[in-house]
């Protein structure tokens, strides 16, 4: 075959490919979200508190343990499970519990979750337990926040001052 002609037909062959991949990456029209809808994101990483507080060993339980294994003080690694409920309005709309990672559920927390959100003026109250107590919060965070459509409020926990923050 002719090199003009093998050519002409590669390049007629490339148009046609790039005029597909152009049509299928605008032409399917995909909206995330209704065009009423806003929405929650919880996302952060956190170490909760620990269960069990250090204890000191007798001389007699170091004994007890191989001579490789004697420390001064037992610290248990279990944390507690990190728990979010997060209110809309006076209505609880989300209770979720994070579990930590790891062998020894010593690792830190990373939380993720989304909901929908209804378009308008809100108050949205987040509450949050991370040191193994079976009531009440470690942690609480209330605003009244105004949304748009398509809007996203992000819920996230500063570790460096120990407090929930909103980013919108």
């Amino acid at each position: 075959m002719n090199i003009i002609v093998r050519y002409a037909l590669q390049g007629a062959a490339y148009t046609v490919f790039c005029a597909i991949i152009y049509f299928l990456s605008t032409a399917p029209a995909y909206n995330y979200l209704e065009a009423d809808q806003a929405e929650i994101k919880l996302a952060f990483k956190h170490a909760s508190k620990r269960l069990h507080d250090c204890t000191k060993l007798t001389r007699a339980e170091l004994k007890k343990l191989p001579p490789n294994m004697r420390k001064p003080k037992s610290c248990p690694r279990e944390r507690a499970v990190v728990q979010v409920i997060i209110h809309l309005d006076g209505k609880m709309i989300a209770d979720e519990k994070f579990v930590p990672p790891g062998l020894h559920q010593d690792a830190t927390v990373f939380a993720y979750s989304k909901l929908p959100l209804p378009v308008g003026d809100h108050l949205l109250s987040v509450h949050m337990r991370d040191s193994g107590r079976s009531e009440g919060a470690d942690y609480i965070k209330e605003e009244h926040i105004s949304i748009t459509p398509g809007q996203a409020v992000v819920i996230g926990f500063d570790s460096v001052h120990k407090e929930l923050k909103f980013t919108y």
